[in-house]
């Protein structure tokens, strides 16, 4: 009779695992765990570009604490944009609604914070050339571009979503790839 009732556990719990409001559940926490991810990135963009506009250059009783504001941003978002990037690889595909959720939030967050910031950071080229700090803006952009398109391709195969969505949300990625690659282009020159 133990067996019989372990087996029918068993048989209860993978009908309910199986079932669509499971799988519903499931994608719904895997987009809201992107979604914040997303959002994490976001706010690290915002700390770093505000760091960067507080970056005095040559003024060195100020230099050394907003270099290292500056620098510890980007390392606070490549920590965060790691997580998203797990996050994705783990999610299982989504549907329309939840793929439109996360492209309409990456429109309206980090499509436009991370263009600003790379404007910000080319605005600080003289000051960041003066502090012989180039060569480091250039790796940290280099970073952040690794990270934006390995967590972009990860978060986009995850996507199952009509044609308006998926041109979409590849319009953001492009547009985020091509901030970075011109800042890069920018630090290069």
């Amino acid at each position: 009779m133990l067996v019989g009732n372990i087996f029918l556990l068993f048989a209860t719990a993978a009908t309910a695992l199986s079932s669509p409001s499971h799988r519903r559940d499931a994608t719904q926490l895997a987009t809201d765990t992107l979604v914040q991810d997303i959002q994490n990135i976001d706010t690290g963009v915002k700390a770093l570009t505000a760091a960067v506009d507080a970056f005095p250059g040559t003024d060195l009783t100020t230099f050394a604490v907003s270099g290292v504001s500056v620098f510890a941003g980007v390392a606070d978002i490549h920590v965060v944009n790691r997580k998203g990037y797990a996050d994705a690889l783990a999610s299982p595909v989504l549907d329309n609604a939840e793929s439109k959720e996360i492209v309409d939030f990456t429109v309206a967050t980090v499509g436009n914070s991370i263009p600003a910031g790379v404007d910000a950071l080319e605005a600080k080229k003289d000051a960041f050339a003066a502090a012989g700090l180039v060569p480091v803006a250039l790796a940290g952009l280099k970073l952040l571009k690794y990270d934006h398109d390995t967590f972009s391709a990860a978060l986009l195969s995850k996507t199952n979503a009509t044609a308006d969505v998926e041109v979409e949300g590849a319009a953001v990625v492009a547009k985020i790839d091509q901030a970075i690659q011109g800042g890069i282009d920018y630090f290069s020159s």
